[in-house]
């Protein structure tokens, strides 16, 4: 009996980019200005987040803000191309917004509805501050009764990333997440958004 190698059907591309070159001077600024904006707790609003900060949306009047998402449009762009979007595509940059996750403070299991895709870029990191969890969309496997002596991407309930300092991720909205409690003394911060992505005819409007 031959056996051909297994054919792992159904994959989530997400997008993992390294920006330290890039992010180094807006970097500084928007540790300055998530720590403006937490010391205003009128300004937070409660959404999956437990105990953490997280700003309304952000204007491009912030100029780190319009910069930051100059920058983003030419990462997006990049994905798009290595996951074979069909060109020319437009990328819609929803306002973005900051977390602020302090010693204890997590994010519950929550997805981005009515999104392509969703995007956080981390501006600062601590050690032990928390993973970001990915849940797996499909179900049965989260409820199957097999037993695995290893997992890895295709039996897996959950994949978890450790994100670093200058790191912007980029998923499909639809993925259920979370983000692990912050055991640092150090709080945790990121920058997200969610964004769309169209062509010119798009597929999902009938004609």
């Amino acid at each position: 009996m031959r056996q051909n190698p297994n054919v792992l059907f159904f994959s989530h591309a997400v997008g993992y980019f390294d920006l330290e070159e890039e992010m180094k001077q807006m970097n500084e600024e928007l540790i300055i200005l998530a720590s403006k904006m937490e010391k205003n707790r009128a300004s937070a609003v409660i959404k999956s987040n437990k105990g953490g900060y997280q700003s309304d949306f952000l204007e491009e009047s912030e100029f780190v803000i319009k910069r930051w998402k100059k920058l983003l449009l030419e990462v997006v762009a990049r994905f798009g191309k290595s996951i074979y979007l069909k060109e020319p595509f437009k990328i819609h940059v929803d306002k973005p917004w900051l977390n602020v996750n302090k010693k204890n403070h997590h994010n519950i299991t929550h997805t981005h509805g009515g999104n392509d895709y969703s995007v956080v870029y981390y501006v600062q990191v601590p050690k032990n501050s928390g993973d970001l969890v990915f849940e797996n969309p499909v179900l049965h496997q989260r409820t199957t009764t097999l037993w695995y002596s290893k997992h890895d991407m295709w039996n897996s309930e959950f994949i978890k990333i450790t994100p670093k300092k200058y790191n912007l991720i980029i998923f499909p909205a639809y993925l259920p997440h979370y983000v692990e409690v912050n055991k640092a003394n150090t709080p945790r911060i990121s920058l997200a958004c969610n964004l769309t992505i169209s062509n010119e005819k798009d597929r999902r409007i009938q004609k």
